[in-house]
């Protein structure tokens, strides 16, 4: 963290992300396990859904937090 110059808050933000999603595992695999194409199609959507937002937002993250000289460096580490 402190090689990357994150702000202790930025990591704070991937706690909250994972605390938020785990609540949903448990009745996303109970619609999982239920066969028929309509649930694995809904599946898909909202794993889409997921996708899109998170596209791109890791590497956003990380340039928000970071000089912009230091920027190109870290993500090559």
């Amino acid at each position: 963290m402190r090689e990357a110059g994150l702000d202790p808050l930025l990591v704070l933000v991937g706690t909250v992300l994972e605390l938020s999603a785990f609540p949903f595992e448990v009745p996303i695999g109970v619609i999982a396990d239920v066969p028929g194409f309509l649930f694995v199609a809904l599946g898909q959507v909202i794993l889409g859904l997921g996708l899109t937002f998170r596209s791109g937002a890791l590497e956003a993250w990380l340039a928000d937090g970071i000089d912009e000289e230091r920027v190109a460096g870290t993500y090559l580490r």
